[in-house]
């Protein structure tokens, strides 16, 4: 499970049932799966009000609705089983078993840097 926490609102990214969010310090929670095509989340981070997730086989989202609905953004990543996700502004670094990719704030503007090891990253 991955959790990321704003204010009273709580998100949990699972690897079999998606995401689910909280209103209440955990008490009930809800589905918040609406556009993933996978329920296989590996990370899930926020930053500057928008939810970033990443899956297991389809890659890199977001939401900027507090996770009432997901939008793809994929644009140019060779791998998309999803490990890391980390904030420098104005960038975002996704980290796959493929490499380590940067994309701009934005979420179009995609490069791909290579890293010395060959290893996997893995979740920070």
């Amino acid at each position: 499970v991955s959790v990321t926490i704003q204010d009273s609102k709580i998100f949990a990214g699972t690897k079999k049932e998606g995401v689910f969010s909280s209103n209440n310090q955990g008490n009930t929670w809800e589905t918040a799966n609406q556009g993933l095509k996978s329920l296989q989340i590996n990370v899930i981070k926020l930053h500057n009000n928008t939810l970033y997730l990443g899956t297991e086989k389809s890659g890199l989202y977001k939401s900027t609705d507090y996770g009432n609905s997901w939008k793809e953004i994929n644009n140019g990543l060779s791998n998309l089983n999803i490990t890391a996700i980390a904030f420098k502004p104005p960038y975002i670094f996704i980290g796959t078993e493929g490499g380590l990719f940067r994309i701009t704030d934005d979420g179009y503007t995609l490069e791909t840097k290579k890293l010395k090891s060959n290893s996997p990253l893995r979740p920070f």
